[in-house]
């Protein structure tokens, strides 16, 4: 069975401001000044609920890995992909990107 690893976003300190944030996916999301306690509570609450949220998404393995053709495999990563590059929930360019560049026949099949 394979172990996943979901990582905890870091305390940091924002030395323009003095404040406390967190930073995920991208985008950071304020707490307090830094090393306060309300900070740190916010930080503990934040990091819950992020773990809440959280939802893990089967990753779907063929019984058979000799039978995986590469136009499965690049679609398999193309579904990845259109959950993975995004900020504040709108495709990224890298996504554009990865669609232009794979192929024909893996284009007509959608």
């Amino acid at each position: 069975m394979a172990t996943t690893f979901v990582s905890v976003p870091k305390y940091r300190h924002h030395k323009g401001s003095g404040q406390a944030f967190v930073q995920v996916r991208g985008k950071r999301h304020y707490l307090g000044p830094y090393s306060s306690p309300k900070s740190k509570e916010r930080y503990s609450r934040f990091v819950a609920e992020l773990a809440a949220q959280r939802t893990t998404t089967p990753i779907v393995t063929p019984t058979d890995r000799a039978g995986l053709t590469v136009v499965e495999l690049a679609a398999a990563y193309l579904d990845f992909a259109e959950g993975y590059y995004r900020k504040n929930g709108a495709p990224t360019r890298t996504l554009d990107n990865i669609r232009t560049s794979r192929p024909n026949k893996l284009a007509s099949q959608q």
